[in-house]
């Protein structure tokens, strides 16, 4: 299961009252769960108890359970386990790594991504984030880049082996990134075992990347966290840990970073505050200091909070002042935060001269448009409707509205601010004609070379992708008549824009072939982006088609 493009997603499980089978969870993949792209998911697993009768299973409850789980790509994932009371109350976990096989699992944040998994109430044992501790089924959780991780174990009121742990995995390798792990104390009386993080790795410490030096402070709470030794095990048995792997970064943004409010007529009833979000984008607090705007300025601006913890978030409210005299009012508001932090607001409103009274102009909406060649894509005046036109050649593949697709359509209505349309062309098929003799087989001339080269260099090349029945991603492309080529080399990645790197990927054993099957190197719920061009050798010399058009599939569970 993959989870991209800016997709917002929420899921929850429901609250379970029953005697066998009790068990919640916001989102299961029995697979690999992937979250990228910006994309934000919030899981919340339901409170679980169990009904009067015979049953030898727990209860349990999940945020999010996954044979294993990716986060990158400045992804942002929040994940509640439930509460577990009652009889045979068992674990509550924000995040649960498990295979249904003996197989290891893994857990991996890297490239700015968020999460903040929280295990909840339990009358079991609690876990921000548990996974498989056997030793044939082990699971392995990896940071990287600047991820920022907050696992928290709550309470938990069992006896004996029940547990507290912000973290309990096998192993745990840290590269870089911040860790904050913490465990909450048990209910008078427990006897639980509570760390903020336990492995089962010998020592039980993480590993770090070799010449990373982390600031490791630790403590009972958060308040009383000091400065610990990186490779003592009893750093990580204590209930409030923070593992720094990275340099501090002090960074806000405001969400949207423009503001239009439109245009009003004279005599006017104010328009109503619109919302923004601040976000610290960074790995450290930031206390919001001021706002530096025009003097005099047009807009009021309400509930700006005084702090804003790492890559948490907080709402404002801003709205033009009521009964402004005709004309433009666009400002630039600056947030300002400690250690030097900033962000630009753009605001927009104008009021215009009408004689016969008040009235409101909605605001023009501006969705964002990304078409490929060989299509015309035309808004209509209030960008709310959008009419797509292939050119002559050319046909429609797919066109994805926030990254979910709506067919080849021709037609987008109910657009607004904020929306994103990709439209995919590819050139139609050419019908399989004689070629001219333009491309003799042994060149001989200079004038005949020169030709061939132009020829190669100005053949083109349409591809296209297919997601087979087991799983295997089909190429097929079609070339321009007229020049022949001695071979086709492919490039593959997993960024659409960049990552193909100087070597093929592969490349076909004569220029003949039209089609090549991917069976190596898939992972299921990755993207893969190909694209390929012709070679023809003459004299030792390698002269290039065009780049075929880039094509891409996804690899299904």
């Amino acid at each position: 299961m993959t989870i991209t493009d800016n997709a917002q997603v929420t899921a929850r499980g429901g609250d379970v009252k029953a005697v066998r089978s009790r068990e919640s969870s916001g989102i299961s993949a029995s697979q690999s769960l992937i979250i990228n792209g910006r994309a934000s998911l919030k899981a919340y697993g339901g409170n679980v108890t169990k009904n009067s009768g015979g049953s030898q299973e727990w209860s349990t409850s999940m945020g999010i359970c996954a044979a294993s789980f990716e986060a990158s790509e400045n992804a942002s994932v929040e994940a509640y386990g439930g509460k577990t009371y009652g009889d045979m109350a068992g674990s509550s976990m924000g995040v649960y790594i498990h295979k249904i096989h003996q197989e290891h699992s893994e857990a991996k944040l890297s490239d700015n991504a968020f999460l903040y998994a929280e295990g909840g109430q339990a009358g079991g044992s609690s876990f921000g984030i548990y996974g498989d501790r056997y030793g044939q089924q082990q699971s392995h959780l990896t940071i990287e880049g600047n991820a920022y991780m907050k696992a928290v174990g709550k309470e938990s009121g069992g006896e004996g082996t029940d547990r507290s742990n912000g973290i309990a995995t096998y192993g745990m390798t840290i590269n870089g990134g911040t860790v904050i792990a913490s465990a909450e104390a048990e209910n008078e009386g427990s006897k639980s075992s509570i760390a903020a993080i336990s492995l089962l790795t010998q020592p039980p410490l993480p590993t770090y990347k070799e010449d990373l030096t982390p600031t490791v402070t630790a403590g009972e709470s958060e308040g009383f966290a000091e400065s610990a030794d990186a490779t003592s095990a009893e750093t990580y048995a204590k209930r409030w840990v923070k593992i720094q792997a990275t340099e501090s970064v002090y960074a806000i943004e405001a969400i949207p970073s423009k503001v239009d409010f439109g245009a009003v007529k004279t005599g006017y009833t104010q328009p109503a505050a619109k919302t923004v979000t601040l976000k610290n984008t960074g790995n450290e607090t930031v206390s919001v200091t001021g706002i530096q705007s025009a003097e005099n300025s047009n807009y009021i601006i309400k509930g700006l909070p005084a702090k804003i913890e790492p890559r948490e978030t907080a709402d404002f409210t801003v709205q033009p002042k009521g009964t402004l005299a005709e004309g433009t009012y666009n400002e630039t508001v600056i947030i300002q935060g400690s250690n030097d932090t900033k962000s630009e607001l753009q605001l927009k409103f104008s009021v215009i001269k009408n004689s016969s009274g008040g009235g409101y102009i909605p605001p023009v909406q501006k969705p964002d448009i990304q078409a490929g060649e060989g299509v015309k894509a035309t808004l209509s005046a209030d960008g709310t409707k959008l009419t797509i036109t292939a050119a002559a050649g050319y046909e429609i593949q797919d066109v994805l509205l926030n990254g979910t697709s709506k067919g080849s359509v021709t037609q987008l209505s109910g657009l607004k601010t904020g929306d994103k349309v990709e439209i995919k062309t590819a050139k139609k098929a050419e019908s399989a004609e004689p070629s001219k003799p333009t491309d003799p087989t042994n060149p001989s001339t200079d004038e005949s070379i020169k030709n061939i080269k132009e020829g190669v260099e100005n053949t083109s090349i349409t591809l296209k992708s297919k997601l087979t029945k087991n799983k295997k991603i089909l190429l097929s492309w079609t070339k321009s008549r007229g020049y022949k080529v001695d071979r086709f080399q492919i490039y593959r990645s997993v960024k659409k824009n960049s990552g193909y790197g100087k070597k093929a990927f592969f490349a076909t054993g004569n220029g003949e072939v039209s089609t090549y099957l991917n069976t190596k190197n898939l992972r299921t719920g990755k993207t893969y982006y190909y694209k390929l061009r012709g070679v023809r050798i003459i004299d030792g010399q390698k002269y290039y088609t065009q780049w075929s058009n880039k094509a891409w599939r996804t690899v299904l569970h």
